[in-house]
């Protein structure tokens, strides 16, 4: 990223202007209604916050458009001229959705002409209950029942393009949500990165079910596979707040069942890596080779299972290029 430019959120958003609404003070006896002067039925809006890179002086640039009826690739193109004009022509990385008219060929087309402009796709990150900001709700150690949870929660976004990652138990849960979606005849993602974690196979045996070994046993089970820090492993206080998560989600894994010879995903994928990674072979890495009709390959990165909180910015690049060769 140009550590030189501002960082722009972009979003928009459709104003019903009618029927009138109403505002909170009139005179006496009139009825307080707001009329737009225009008389459009319909409006919409587009907002662009701004921050700069390394330049926090500059403080945050807030600018606005609106219009007439809904916003297109046309439309939004005249956003984006608008904002080149607001900055001065300075380099900015624009952030925003999967929306079909903000990545259309057109828009690409445009972008690619436009010297001060990148474009990023926007982030969203998927926490299961019982972790992060969801810690107040019980872990859900069922492979159906957290895709379940995670199926009602992306609903209200599968109406732009999308695509997965998902490390180590989070592979899982993507595959498996790429086959809920396959199956009830909903949109697929444009691409699928499953991370760390091997293609599904029979079912695992007895001396490989961590979610029922002794506390002793398993965080030595954890420290042979390397990547979880001393100070949760040694400490008995931090160990057993983590301990309760740690079971959920070794008991989510070894209790599933693998489906018995899947259709290959219409979808492409990629399998990521690390070098050092002593819980999978790469074997079974490239085993997914069968899981889809467009496997994009396996790329691997220095370090162990847990190489992505070393190889951020590597991984990140490698997902986003990945995202741009799948997109249609």
């Amino acid at each position: 990223m140009n550590t030189r430019a501002w960082i722009v959120f972009l979003d928009e958003s459709g104003v019903c202007l009618l029927p009138q609404i109403r505002r909170t003070y009139s005179p006496r006896g009139q009825t307080p209604l707001l009329r737009h002067r225009l008389n459009w039925k319909r409006a919409s809006m587009a907002g662009a916050l701004g921050y700069h890179c390394t330049d926090p002086d500059r403080g945050a640039r807030l600018c606005f458009h609106l219009k007439p009826g809904s916003y297109d690739t046309a439309g939004l193109i005249e956003v984006l001229e608008q904002v080149k004009v607001f900055y001065h022509g300075e380099q900015v990385v624009l952030t925003w959705d999967g929306l079909s008219a903000h990545w259309s060929r057109a828009m690409r087309a445009w972008v690619a002409e436009q010297d001060w402009l990148t474009l990023e796709r926007l982030l969203c990150l998927l926490e299961a209950p019982g972790r992060g900001n969801l810690q107040a709700l019980p872990l859900i150690d069922d492979c159906d029942r957290l895709v379940d949870y995670f199926s009602t929660a992306i609903a209200p976004l599968l109406d732009r393009p999308f695509g997965f990652f998902g490390h180590s138990m989070g592979a899982l849960i993507a595959y498996q949500l790429t086959r809920r979606l396959l199956r009830q005849g909903e949109p697929l993602p444009t691409w699928l990165g499953v991370s760390a974690y091997a293609a599904p196979q029979g079912k695992a045996g007895a001396d490989s079910r961590p979610h029922l070994m002794a506390d002793d046993e398993l965080r030595a089970w954890l420290r042979s596979g390397g990547g979880s820090p001393p100070q949760l492993l040694d400490n008995d206080d931090v160990w057993h707040k983590f301990a309760p998560m740690f079971r959920s989600d070794f008991k989510l894994v070894d209790t599933w069942t693998p489906p018995r010879s899947p259709e290959p995903l219409p979808v492409p994928l990629s399998v990521f890596a690390g070098v050092h990674d002593k819980l999978i072979d790469e074997d079974r890495l490239l085993a997914w080779r069968a899981f889809t009709t467009r496997f994009r390959g396996l790329e691997r990165f220095d370090g162990d299972h847990f190489y992505l909180t070393t190889q951020q910015q590597p991984l990140a690049a490698a997902i986003t290029a990945a995202m741009r060769s799948a997109a249609p």
